[in-house]
């Protein structure tokens, strides 16, 4: 009986770690059937699923949230600048990079092991102008003296939006250097619901939500936004390219919601 028990967990142990390409310090890369993810673990019932890919057609965004930060080309069709603050697995970054292989692209990353995982185990390729910077996301936008005209920022822990990026002087030095369009990806559960509504509220004109599953994306600008006059017809190729409905997006983004207060 013992011998049977043994072999039951050796089973379920080595059907856990199947498919485990990488495992270090919380980031855990996994292959699972035709999806590659990258996973940040903060105990065995808590773990993120930060990025997946399809290793077999890797310019498709799997992530809804993702297709909605591609969205924000609606809104700023020709961008010259860029920043994203979270790298994970690097496939939204990628996606931009092929649209626009010269746009002035910074990318911050606080894990060097994260971006190591995600030129190794992702297909990150940075062009001749993106710049990835290994820091903190707060200090460098707060030291930042350069403007862009799209921000977004993907930055949790295994839990939720991580705090530090939930300061009035963190926005306040986002209101600066932002000329166009900002897009945060938040969870609709988050604990910091309200706070983050009050911060975009009161730091940028305008400022608007759209809700997925588990993802809340806020869209804000301190220019005005018409949500009821886009025009998704430049990119109907290039959305389907990678992954993502034209109609669908268009309708998620004429239909966002304004903040308000709870």
């Amino acid at each position: 009986m013992k011998d049977k028990l043994f072999c039951l967990f050796l089973l379920i142990t080595l059907s856990s770690e199947a498919g485990v390409l990488y495992q270090f310090s919380g980031i855990v890369v996994k292959e699972d059937g035709p999806e590659r993810c990258l996973i940040f673990e903060a105990g065995p019932r808590n773990f993120v699923r930060q990025t997946c890919i399809y290793p077999k057609n890797p310019n498709y965004l799997i992530f809804n949230y993702q297709k909605v930060f591609l969205g924000s080309l609606l809104l700023e069709p020709n961008p010259k600048s860029a920043l994203m603050v979270g790298l994970g697995g690097g496939s939204f970054p990628n996606s931009l990079i092929q649209i626009f292989p010269n746009l002035d692209f910074d990318i911050v990353e606080i894990s060097p092991t994260v971006y190591e995982v995600a030129k190794k185990y992702f297909n990150f390729t940075p062009s001749k102008t993106t710049h990835v910077h290994i820091e903190d996301g707060v200090g460098f936008v707060s030291k930042s003296v350069k403007k862009y005209d799209l921000i977004f920022l993907d930055a949790f822990s295994a839990k939720d939006v991580a705090p530090e990026f939930l300061d009035k002087d963190f926005f306040q030095s986002l209101r600066n250097i932002s000329n166009g369009v900002v897009v945060c990806n938040t969870f609709v559960r988050s604990k910091y619901f309200k706070k983050i509504d009050q911060l975009f509220k009161t730091f940028f004109k305008n400022a608007y939500s759209i809700t997925l599953a588990g993802n809340r994306i806020i869209i804000a600008s301190n220019h005005s936004i018409d949500l009821a006059n886009l025009d998704k017809g430049p990119w109907d190729k290039v959305f389907e390219e990678h992954g993502v409905d034209p109609s669908w997006i268009l309708n998620l983004y004429e239909k966002a919601k304004p903040l308000s207060f709870r």
